[in-house]
């Protein structure tokens, strides 16, 4: 018998298991559900201390997400808008195809801004991971109004566009 024997769900006798617990059995190692569901109530997210016990907590935490999902968008364009103005800065000073160094505040700024925005794309993520729907949902709008509201100038280069003929 090897050691993760004891693991074994799939072969287990469950006539004597009540079945409260048998619809416990379809969840991940975590106890997540591994399919969607609309059941918010003891939701908990990210964090142990945050969990939803009725429709006002449950609200309150769609509320949070739909507008952390902005702010993502958010991050997003405030990275487009600071890597175009790195190139419209170095772009007089372009001769050659060669890289151009950075100077180190703005590399520390985009590195910042960088991580920010994948820690919030990765809470982002592991709250889906909850398989809620109305968390997919919100998330899923958030980002949409987010980009539509952060989309609405364009970051251009510097460079005029060529017509392939």
């Amino acid at each position: 018998m090897d050691s993760h024997s004891h693991h074994d769900h799939d072969n287990m006798d469950n006539s004597d298991m009540p079945p409260a617990a048998m619809d416990h059995m379809d969840h991940s190692a975590a106890g997540h559900p591994m399919a969607f569901s609309t059941n918010f109530a003891g939701l908990t997210l990210l964090f142990q201390g945050w969990t939803s016990m009725n429709a006002w907590q449950y609200a309150l935490t769609l509320i949070f997400i739909f507008l952390f999902a902005v702010f993502g968008e958010s991050l997003a364009y405030a990275s487009r808008r600071l890597d175009h103005h790195v190139t419209v800065s170095i772009s007089g000073n372009i001769k050659t195809a060669e890289p151009v160094p950075i100077a180190m505040r703005t590399r520390a700024e985009r590195s910042a801004l960088y991580g920010l925005r994948t820690a919030v794309h990765f809470m982002l993520m592991l709250a889906s991971m909850t398989f809620d729907v109305g968390i997919f949902i919100t998330m899923m709008a958030g980002f949409t109004i987010g980009f539509f509201i952060f989309s609405s100038h364009v970051v251009g280069t510097t460079e005029p566009c060529h017509e392939h003929a």
